[in-house]
């Protein structure tokens, strides 16, 4: 019982730190919102070059994602910025774009071999990379190690923490589950080593209507406030195990 308050408590103050850093990550909203049309556009620009033009395309994804993560680093982090700017936005541009390419090529090439058995089998390798390699965005930036020795520690991590760590998020997703029981698999990615919350603002183009708009502005909202909510999550978990809360709870108590 000392344990279930002291990791509830740990959940209450992920979400506090979340909420407190709402007004900071404003840029950060703003980034992740105009990605999606920004990476169609580039796509777009450089599918003639061929492969040329999609590696271009990869490593500018890579750019994104990273810039993304490094602002919520600074939003978020051991010692966050009280208020942020453009200019540090600005700063941050391809920030974290080798630790990204070095998460995502391992993860690609295993795809690239898995899709040439059968399709079942490369949708069953996405949901358990989502899986086992979760926490690795959260890790960029946090921790020295990178590319697979990052993916290894990220196993490693969620062995310790991954109760804590996945009962908060799987009620959050929940009310989707239910509403679009064929989503999750889309929604799980967001949030995974696919770094699928570049794609975020994606719901907001070919929309057709004011309830359309509402409703995908409000699921790139959903998913910029779970990326704050896992970093903050991430930072506390962090700070002890689960010894290490449950020998606290009971001194506290």
């Amino acid at each position: 019982m000392l344990l279930v308050r002291s990791t509830l408590a740990i959940y209450r103050d992920s979400a506090l730190d979340a909420v407190r850093a709402t007004t900071r990550s404003a840029w950060g909203f703003v980034f992740l919102l105009l990605l999606a049309p920004l990476l169609t556009v580039a796509g777009a620009a450089l599918s003639p070059l061929g492969m040329i033009g999609g590696m271009a395309a990869s490593l500018l994804m890579a750019a994104c994602a990273g810039t993304y993560l490094a602002t919520l680093d600074n939003t978020l982090g051991a010692a966050p910025a009280r208020s942020l700017s453009f200019a540090t936005l600005r700063g941050n541009l391809g920030r974290y774009t080798s630790e990204v390419l070095g998460v995502a090529f391992p993860i690609w090439i295993g795809a690239l071999l898995v899709s040439f058995v059968s399709g079942p089998l490369s949708w069953i390798y996405q949901v358990l990379v989502a899986v086992a390699f979760n926490v690795s965005p959260e890790m960029i930036g946090r921790t020295r190690s990178s590319g697979i020795e990052l993916l290894g520690d990220a196993v490693r991590w969620l062995k310790e923490n991954g109760p804590e760590w996945f009962v908060p998020q799987a009620l959050l997703m929940l009310p989707i589950a239910l509403w679009r029981p064929g989503s999750v698999a889309t929604i799980l990615s967001m949030f995974g080593p696919q770094f699928g919350f570049v794609n975020a603002g994606g719901a907001l183009m070919g929309m057709d209507g004011p309830i359309s708009w509402v409703g995908a502005f409000g699921m790139v909202v959903y998913i910029h406030a779970m990326m704050m909510f896992r970093a903050a999550l991430y930072i506390r978990l962090g700070r002890g195990g689960r010894r290490q809360r449950l020998w606290k709870a009971r001194a506290g108590g």
